[in-house]
């Protein structure tokens, strides 16, 4: 069991990533926050609990099969802000230029469809 909880947080870590350390460095450079890091600034402390983080993009064409990047361009989950429950969606964008991914507007309705 312990192998695979191992296996789970190292998949989580890849995910947090978003597509890599180079690309969180030239986002940096470029004097702008990660969608996780604004989303941290924004929620309390702790708070966030994301939602499919492992979804991938199903594009084949231009290249794309061998490009894909857990959470297919967006973060999406719910939180608190000043201990009241919202609900948050932030674009990756550092993901694919201004591609909106396929699977994108399924994850943002998980939530948008709650009562």
């Amino acid at each position: 069991m312990k192998h695979i909880l191992d296996e789970l947080e190292r998949r989580r870590q890849e995910a947090r990533l978003g597509g890599g350390e180079k690309r969180i460095a030239n986002q940096h450079a470029k004097g702008k926050l990660t969608a996780r890091e604004r989303l941290e600034l924004l929620l309390d402390d702790g708070s966030f609990e994301e939602f499919d983080m492992f979804v991938e993009h199903r594009a084949t064409d231009f290249g794309m099969a061998e490009n894909k990047i857990a959470g297919d361009g967006v973060v999406t989950g719910w939180g608190t802000v000043n201990g009241r429950v919202v609900f948050v969606f932030q674009k990756i964008s550092r993901f694919s230029a201004d591609l909106f991914p396929m699977r994108t507007p399924a994850k943002s309705s998980r939530f948008r469809n709650k009562p």
